[in-house]
């Protein structure tokens, strides 16, 4: 049976009888081709607080503004209705406008867990383990953080925590525990509203499901198939993470060693050009961050953006971000 590279674009044309298309505005920034929509590059993408500071950054990976900040992030939670960013550090929550127009002011101190078994005496914001266990609750008036002592393959314990927007005490409940740890589990005291959660999974691919199949992607209810020994990949890719807006770029994985951590390499696939984009491989954990954005053929790959077109190029952030859509 011939083999054929198609875009995920056209795969999606085929579900809805819609024709693929994948937009190019021809525009250049910093030798960048915009792809994905119109070349907006002050609109901005990203939220990112790293080095002291905290940055607009727009659509060509460019800074537009900057705030100089005390709290060192680790996750950052975006609130759209109230027009800021809450930064979570180690040991404190800061709120931030998305502007970047008046002072950070503190949510709340983050001191040592006094309960909850095994996480007794351990930084509460030091428990994070990724950011999809940080975000809005629902039912609003707060954030909800779940946390564990370890990654999901070592854990002893987990809990939920909420922490309340306009002071008032921090509360917590313990999920799950080992035998050894000690402590009686509960129910959980709050849940991330996943409904506001921006950039999560595949932003370009609602249509679009690829179910992988030795050293090739099958576009299910298509014949689309996507070869990857044709375009000289030397491993077969066992998971498949999404794919960007337009559709013209997809992110596949295959696990390299399984310890303590479960460990696999991220690659990014150009299906218009058939093309591996080798120097954006990387190594990554089962708790990293892989995470398409809405607006143009971006990615975020833990403290890494992704800037996908004509040249892909990868920006190191050395901090936290989030999508601002």
């Amino acid at each position: 049976m011939k083999r054929t590279i198609i875009a995920a674009a056209a795969a999606a044309a085929m579900l809805t009888g819609c024709p693929a298309q994948v937009q190019r505005t021809g525009e250049e920034v910093d030798g960048r081709e915009e792809v994905g929509g119109p070349p907006e590059a002050a609109s901005p993408l990203l939220f990112v607080v790293a080095q002291g500071e905290a940055r607009l950054m727009g659509r060509d990976g460019a800074v537009l503004k900057r705030m100089p900040v005390s709290i060192e992030g680790r996750f950052s939670v975006v609130d759209q209705a109230r027009g800021s960013v809450f930064v979570i550090g180690a040991d404190a929550i800061d709120e931030i406008s998305l502007g970047l127009d008046a002072p950070p002011r503190r949510v709340a101190e983050l001191g040592e867990m006094s309960g909850n078994g095994c996480l007794a005496g351990s930084p509460m914001g030091g428990l994070i383990q990724r950011q999809g266990d940080v975000g809005l609750a629902e039912g609003g008036g707060g954030l909800c953080l779940n946390i564990q002592d370890r990654n999901d393959n070592m854990a002893d314990t987990r809990a939920s925590v909420r922490v309340p927007f306009e002071g008032g005490a921090i509360t917590s409940a313990t999920i799950f525990a080992a035998d050894h740890c000690g402590a009686a589990e509960v129910e959980a005291i709050c849940a991330v509203d996943e409904s506001r959660q921006p950039g999560q999974g595949s932003a370009g691919g609602a249509l679009i499901e690829v179910e992988v199949e030795g050293c090739r992607a099958v576009v299910q209810g298509t014949d689309a198939v996507i070869d990857f020994e044709a375009m000289g990949m030397t491993e077969c890719p066992e998971g498949f993470e999404g794919t960007s807006i337009s559709g013209r770029f997809a992110a596949f994985s295959v696990p390299t060693s399984e310890g303590d951590y479960i460990y696999r390499r991220l690659m990014i696939v150009d299906l218009q050009e058939g093309a591996h984009l080798k120097a954006l491989d990387r190594e990554i954990v089962g708790e990293s961050r892989v995470s398409w954005s809405t607006q143009r053929d971006a990615l975020l790959v833990d403290q890494e953006l992704f800037l996908l077109g004509a040249q892909a190029q990868a920006v190191p952030l050395n901090g936290t971000a989030t999508w601002l859509e």
